[in-house]
């Protein structure tokens, strides 16, 4: 059955076995575009780009859910600053906040690493050297006011390392959370980072499933969906299959979200 051959897919990956065997499904798939396209057929109430860096993916979220409320967080003070000014951003509605999140409120260390891209992570660098050194602001995702009265939520990781924190600080609102997209290392690349198995326990933990892992070409790093167990059961994956694929298709051709 194909649906459960790309469920069993994502169980065997996220735990970091036997990535040759499986990188070829991922090359087809994108998590990228199955997410936006569960964004489209989902309609949650509201969509977190969390370390949004240039808000490029908050924009595609508009695009497949014109009715979401979406909130962008970015650490990076100047990629932040970009994010404020630049006017599609702020034709879509979207809410920026300078601000990292994590499973503690306070300040933290942000590394930068990649000083073109702005790139960094609350992490420490393990072997990847930092560029730049910043003092940001952080928050537990379940203390921020915006997200306490949602109903359902979306929720899209990519910072670097951190994934784990993100979902741990997440604990008071993930009842309102049906649907994940987070950035994996699945061998560690920063020091006493949680690998893809670990996070793909914690988020069984509070009733998620991962639905489709991407590899990407070095087999060091990845992508997950998560959906809440009930909700994968419901669509199936032929839907959300097909969504994907005329998602990359559309992206590919220069065409906005499909319809």
């Amino acid at each position: 059955m194909p649906g459960v051959s790309i469920i069993v897919y994502a169980r065997v990956v996220s735990k970091g076995c036997s990535l040759s065997r499986f990188r070829p499904l991922s090359r087809v798939i994108k998590t990228r575009h199955l997410f936006y396209s569960l964004v489209k057929r989902l309609q949650p109430q509201l969509v977190l780009d969390i370390g949004s860096r240039d808000g490029s993916d908050a924009l595609e979220f508009r695009r497949a859910s014109p009715t979401s409320r979406i909130l962008a967080f970015e650490a990076n003070p100047d990629l932040y600053g970009k994010m404020r000014e630049d006017p599609r951003v702020a034709a879509a509605g979207i809410e920026v906040h300078n601000f990292a999140i994590s499973n503690e409120t306070g300040e933290a260390s942000f590394g930068v690493f990649n000083k073109e891209k702005g790139l960094g992570s609350l992490m420490e660098p393990g072997h990847r050297e930092v560029s730049e050194s910043l003092t940001v602001k952080t928050r537990r995702l379940d203390e921020v006011p915006e997200l306490q009265e949602s109903e359902s939520t979306a929720l899209w990781i990519d910072v670097e390392g951190a994934s784990f924190e993100v979902v741990e600080g997440a604990r008071g609102i993930m009842s309102s959370v049906i649907l994940v997209h987070a950035e994996v290392e699945f061998e560690r690349v920063f020091a006493n980072q949680k690998v893809a198995g670990e996070l793909s326990a914690q988020m069984e933990g509070v009733g998620f499933v991962p639905f489709f892992t991407g590899v990407k070409r070095s087999g060091q790093q990845g992508n997950i969906v998560f959906l809440r167990s009930e909700i994968a059961g419901r669509l199936g994956t032929i839907g959300p299959f097909a969504g994907s694929i005329a998602y990359r298709i559309a992206a590919r051709f220069g065409a906005t979200a499909p319809h």
